[in-house]
C-alpha cells in the first residue's frame, strides 16, 4: 500500500519537522494537518507517476516478470483509479502525521484519537474521501439497474457498487488498530500463543494429495472456469496504482513492509521452492473510511452478479465498449480483423495498451472488455 513510502516520508521528515503541533495537548493543529495532507497528496501524486514510468519502461526494455504482468491486471483505472487515489492520500496523511508527533519524542499512539470530529472531517474532505463515500439521490423512476450499481438499494444508494469497501462479517482486526494485519509482527502472541503460520492453516485444512484425486463423472473443468467466471464479476481487489518501491523487493523479501506482505512456508510445506521460504503478496489498495479511518479494501467492481465483465463497472467504460453509432444498445465489435467470420471483441487504445509495449513489431493492442483480467 501506500505506506510503501514510508522510507521516502522519513527522508521528507528529518528535513521538514512541523512546528504547528500542540505541544501541550499532543493535539495536532490545524495548520498541521493541511500541511500533511499537501505533502500526502505530493509523495502519492509522484509514486504513482514513477510507477507507470517504471512498468512502461520495463515492457519496452523486455525486462517485466510475471508479478509485472500481475499488477498490471489489477491497476486501477477510471473512477476506481481516483477512489484509490484518495485512499492513499488519506492513508499517508495519518502516517505523516503519526511520524511526526513520532519522530518529535512522544509515545506511540494511534494519531486519529487525538483528532475530533472537525478535524477527521477537513481530513476526508481535502483528502477527496467524502466525495467517494457520499450519498446519491436516486431517480424515481428509473426502471433499470445501473452500471456501477448504484441505487440498486434504494435505500442505501452505494450498498454494493463498484469502488466501495468490501462488506465484512465481522470488523476488521488489526495489530495497530488501523493498518497493520495480525501476524506481520514476529514474536507476537494472541492469548499468549503465536499465530500459526496462513499457510500451514489452509494446507492442514484444504490439503488434497494428488493421489486421493479421482476423475469426476459428471463435471469437467468448465465447472471450476465457470466459477471464476462468477467470482470475477463481483469481487475485484486492485493494487495501488503507486506499485510496490523497487527497493522493497517484494518478490524476495520475507519481511513485512508495506505493501509487501509475504506469506510464509511452513518447513514441510510440499510446494516450497529451493530458492525462497516465501510467497510474495502484495496487499491490495484501501477504500476511503472516513470517521473511522481504519483500513478497508476497496472492490472495483459492483458485488450483483451482473456481467460487469462483459459490461463494465463504470459508465465510461460501459459506453466506449458499446456502439454508439446505433441506437439499440449493441456492443461495439473489432474494426479490423473477425475469427472466420464471428465478430472479435474491440481494441484498447493503441497508445496506452500493454499488448503493443511488450511486442512494438506486431503493434497489436490487447482487446478491450468489461473487465482488464477478462
Amino acid at each position: 500500500r501506500i505506506t510503501l513510502l514510508g522510507s521516502i516520508i522519513t527522508l521528507c521528515l528529518a528535513g521538514t519537522m512541523d512546528s504547528s503541533l500542540n505541544k501541550d495537548s499532543e493535539v495536532p493543529s490545524d495548520s498541521s494537518l493541511l500541511s500533511s495532507i499537501s505533502e500526502a497528496r505530493q509523495l502519492v501524486d509522484t509514486a504513482y507517476l514513477r510507477a507507470r514510468k517504471s512498468l512502461k519502461r520495463k515492457l519496452k526494455g523486455k525486462a517485466v516478470n510475471p508479478m509485472d504482468f500481475l499488477k498490471h491486471l489489477k491497476d486501477p483505472v477510471g473512477r476506481t483509479r481516483s477512489a484509490v487515489r484518495a485512499g492513499d492520500y488519506l492513508e499517508t496523511t495519518l502516517k505523516l502525521l503519526s511520524m511526526k508527533l513520532h519522530l518529535s519524542g512522544r509515545r506511540r499512539f494511534n494519531v486519529t484519537d487525538l483528532l475530533d470530529r472537525r478535524q477527521k472531517d477537513m481530513i476526508s474532505k481535502e483528502t477527496g474521501c467524502d466525495y467517494q463515500v457520499r450519498s446519491i439521490k436516486c431517480p424515481d423512476n428509473d426502471i433499470y439497474r445501473t452500471i456501477t450499481g448504484e441505487c440498486n438499494n434504494r435505500e442505501h444508494s452505494q450498498l454494493g457498487s463498484s469502488n466501495g469497501a468490501f462488506a465484512r462479517w465481522l470488523p476488521a482486526e488489526y495489530e495497530d488498530g488501523v493498518s497493520v494485519p495480525r501476524g506481520a509482527t514476529g514474536g507476537k502472541l494472541y492469548n499468549g500463543f503465536p499465530l500459526p503460520l496462513v499457510r500451514k492453516v489452509s494446507n492442514e485444512i484444504a490439503h488434497t494429495a494428488n493421489e486421493n484425486i479421482t476423475p469426476d463423472q459428471e463435471l469437467s473443468l468448465v465447472f471450476m472456469h465457470w466459477g471464476q467466471w462468477v467470482n470475477h464479476d463481483i469481487d475485484l481487489a486492485p493494487s495501488s496504482a503507486a506499485g510496490p518501491n523497487p527497493e522493497l523487493q517484494c518478490e524476495t523479501s520475507c519481511a513485512f513492509k508495506p505493501p509487501c506482505f509475504p506469506i510464509k512456508f511452513p518447513p514441510d510445506d510440499p510446494r516450497m521452492p529451493r530458492s525462497n521460504s516465501c510467497m510474495p503478496f502484495i496487499q491490495s489498495a484501501a477504500a476511503c473510511n472516513p470517521g473511522l479511518f481504519t483500513r478497508e479494501q476497496i472492490n472495483a467492481v459492483s458485488s450483483f452478479i451482473d456481467a460487469s465483465t462483459v459490461y463494465g463497472s463504470e459508465d465510461s467504460l460501459a459506453r466506449s465498449i458499446r456502439n454508439q453509432t446505433n441506437p439499440l444498445g449493441l456492443m461495439a465489435v473489432n474494426q479490423n480483423f473477425t475469427d472466420a467470420g464471428l465478430d472479435l471483441l474491440p481494441f484498447e487504445d493503441n497508445t496506452r495498451s500493454v499488448c503493443v509495449l511488450t511486442n512494438e513489431t506486431m503493434s497489436v493492442p490487447c482487446f478491450k472488455a468489461g473487465k482488464l483480467r477478462l
